[in-house]
């Protein structure tokens, strides 16, 4: 609710039944479909079209793919790449004295020319969408046949964006599979991104470096800040509190003291405000005996 008005959002989530009253939004149920380990694109190709998706662990929905090349029949219908099957015989020069084995071939066999309109369809995708995530890094798995996927590598500038390839024709796969077999691809890489955060904040907290923070009153600090780099939050808890930052005192109570707020959400709120990266974690992997733990830009 908002206002005078009350919106209602559809969440690939089971969310428990929950009354909160505040100031702002309660987002940390949403969290694990916004944490850094939880988003990527499937990109999918065809010869009649190419299709664009936004996914999580979660969930799979089709994104708008319109500044991405339509189909292949783009680049076979233009002038310059007129099948040789259907264009007029070419001219042949007198060959009579000529020996067979050293008689030149005019023009593109109809596969040598089907072969060549893929590999320029395939590089104009590639460099459409690398123009795309120039400004949205979010990493990509392409869901192609083999031979499509290999030229797509080929021309990919992606780098480490472009997590791997399903070689598979995405058109025989529903919904479901199709999700189902690009998160197999992206698994690995978001439990090592999850991991890596973990061990980080483990090596500076075990170092005696200032730069990792696990006193839930430095970590709200540091969140309202825009200080936090990654931060860590306990799967189901609550920090029942609030921050004045104008005296820069945080205040914490029991929940029934109905003081406006919950820290760990603050946080996350102001962590991804400022750029920052949340993961969601079980508290037996968070690290040492607390609800929040943040490795600092500063």
């Amino acid at each position: 609710m908002s206002g005078d008005k009350a919106i209602h959002y559809k969440v690939p989530l089971s969310l428990a039944d929950e009354v909160v009253v505040g100031s702002g939004f309660h987002v940390k149920p949403l969290l694990p479909m916004l944490a850094a380990d939880g988003a990527f694109h499937v990109l999918t190709i065809t010869a009649d079209r190419v299709r664009l998706f936004d996914a999580s662990r979660f969930s799979l929905s089709e994104t708008d793919s319109s500044d991405l090349p339509e189909s292949l029949s783009e680049v076979k219908n233009e002038p310059d790449y007129e099948n040789p099957a259907q264009a007029a015989p070419v001219a042949r020069p007198n060959t009579a004295s000529i020996d067979i084995s050293n008689a030149q071939v005019y023009g593109d066999s109809p596969e040598d020319w089907r072969k060549e309109r893929l590999v320029e369809y395939v590089r104009r995708i590639a460099s459409a969408l690398a123009d795309r995530l120039a400004t949205d890094a979010v990493p990509v798995v392409l869901v192609a046949d083999a031979e499509t996927g290999g030229h797509f590598q080929k021309f990919s500038s992606l780098g480490s964006l472009l997590v791997g390839v399903v070689e598979t024709n995405p058109e025989a796969l529903d919904k479901t599979a199709l999700h189902e077999a690009a998160y197999a691809i992206m698994q690995p890489r978001l439990d090592k991104d999850r991991q890596g955060a973990i061990e980080r904040f483990a090596a500076l907290h075990g170092g005696g470096d200032a730069r990792a923070a696990n006193s839930l009153e430095d970590v709200v600090r540091a969140a309202y800040q825009g200080r936090i780099d990654t931060l860590l939050l306990a799967e189901g808890e609550a920090a029942p509190g609030r921050y004045d930052e104008d005296t820069d005192v945080v205040a914490t109570g029991s929940e029934d003291t109905h003081m406006g707020g919950d820290l760990l959400d603050a946080a996350a709120v102001r962590t991804l405000r400022h750029g920052g990266a949340v993961f969601v974690l079980p508290r037996e992997e968070l690290p040492g005996d607390a609800a929040a733990a943040a490795v600092l830009r500063y």
